[in-house]
């Protein structure tokens, strides 16, 4: 029955996935959703700031501008390696990887809320699963789910870089050199938050409550970070466990630093494979 390398299952399961994902309805209105919503928001983010720069800070030179900017990011990265390489990405592009970041979450449980609780509640996942294994069947739908979010997500990265170029915000070479670089970093968090969302639809059969349980675990591990975070004042060494939230990866991944990228990324690898492998053996045992 299982002649085919799982390899080739997981393939047939996200192409699968792909072409109904991106052919649907929800697909098309999530990324009109996406592109038009994000790129009011970052309009309107960056009008802000630029008031606030026009009205408290036209009197401050340059450098005095960016030493105000670079002890901002430090505040709220409480990471200053990361804080010192960041303050060379352009404004706008800043602004829009931690946008991308924070919405990532909800923009993922929309994209894939019914990949499995779908197809288990029409019990359609049979025709899949006499003829894959059921793990592979599982990371299929996570890979298919991924590559969707990350197609969702580019053309807003797209429509913010053109809106850099013609308000003069960026020039050309920095949308072409620190534009990919932010979506790039993006992708290990949306790969991490797609398992999640991909456990949370394989528990029930009914969309709604995936799409319920998919967002509030998201708010819980974000509530659980926090207080880490908080933790980690009076207790050093807390701090650490912050990352049980996959979006305070952006920070590592950022960095700048060969070493602290792949930190950032493997923490993100190791949530995706342990919400992975945690489905797949609730999957194994369920009567799908």
């Amino acid at each position: 029955m299982n002649a085919v390398s799982p390899a080739l299952e997981v393939q047939l399961v996200a192409l699968r996935e792909l072409r109904k994902s991106l052919r649907s309805l929800k697909g098309i209105v999530l990324l009109a959703l996406t592109v038009l919503g994000g790129g009011s928001v970052m309009y309107l983010l960056l009008r802000v700031v630029r008031s606030f720069e026009l009205d408290e800070l036209s009197h401050v030179d340059a450098a005095s501008v960016q030493i105000m900017r670079l002890r901002a990011i430090k505040g709220f990265l409480d990471s200053p390696d990361s804080a010192d390489y960041l303050t060379k990405v352009p404004l706008i592009l800043l602004l829009l990887g931690y946008l991308t970041v924070s919405f990532t979450p909800a923009l993922v449980a929309l994209a894939g809320f019914d990949s499995v609780s779908g197809e288990l509640q029409h019990r359609s996942n049979r025709f899949w699963t006499v003829r894959v294994r059921k793990s592979s069947y599982l990371v299929g739908k996570w890979l298919g789910l991924w590559i969707v979010a990350a197609a969702t997500m580019l053309p807003l990265h797209v429509a913010v870089w053109i809106m850099g170029i013609s308000t003069g915000e960026i020039t050309a070479a920095e949308a072409l050199s620190w534009g990919p670089r932010v979506w790039l970093w993006w992708l290990p968090i949306a790969a991490a938050w797609s398992a999640l969302v991909v456990l949370a639809s394989s528990l029930v059969r009914k969309p709604f409550f995936a799409l319920v349980m998919s967002l509030l675990g998201a708010l819980g591990l974000w509530i659980v970070s926090k207080i880490f975070l908080f933790l980690g004042h009076s207790h050093p060494g807390m701090e650490r466990l912050v990352f049980v939230d996959p979006s305070a990866c952006v920070d590592l991944v950022g960095s700048g630093e060969v070493a602290t990228m792949l930190v950032g990324i493997g923490i993100a690898a190791a949530f995706a494979m342990s919400a992975l492998g945690l489905a797949s053996v609730l999957f194994e045992r369920s009567d799908v």
